[in-house]
């Protein structure tokens, strides 16, 4: 799958859970953290080792923040722009979010494993 794909077959889900996941298949539906970490996934040609050397590296960057409508949200940002799940679109700027705060490498390790694990 394609970056361009996915982002225009996703719908949000809300997942009740505070993990994040890779969407590999169909139907392309989850939160605003699945969404990122899913393109980061797919922007890393869908390689798990490159995945981790642009997060660790900075290349791939996830921001906890508060979307337009003021709910907590996760937005991405790699060398080619600002991304979420609400302005699926490369952009140059964060789109208005608020409270724009970075979120340590080691705490997506964590939600990842989480999210392996309640699956």
């Amino acid at each position: 799958m394609d970056t361009q794909k996915f982002i225009s077959s996703f719908k949000y889900k809300a997942d009740g859970f505070d993990t994040w996941r890779i969407i590999s298949k169909q139907p392309y539906e989850g939160d605003c953290d699945d969404f990122s970490i899913t393109i980061s996934y797919l922007e890393s040609k869908s390689n798990l080792i490159r995945m981790w050397l642009n997060i660790m590296a900075f290349r791939h960057r996830f921001y906890w923040c508060k979307s337009p409508s003021n709910e907590a949200h996760i937005i991405l940002k790699t060398p080619k722009g600002w991304i979420d799940n609400i302005y699926p679109l490369w952009r140059d700027t964060n789109n208005g979010h608020t409270k724009v705060i970075l979120y340590p490498w080691p705490f997506v390790v964590i939600k990842l494993i989480l999210g392996k694990i309640f699956k």
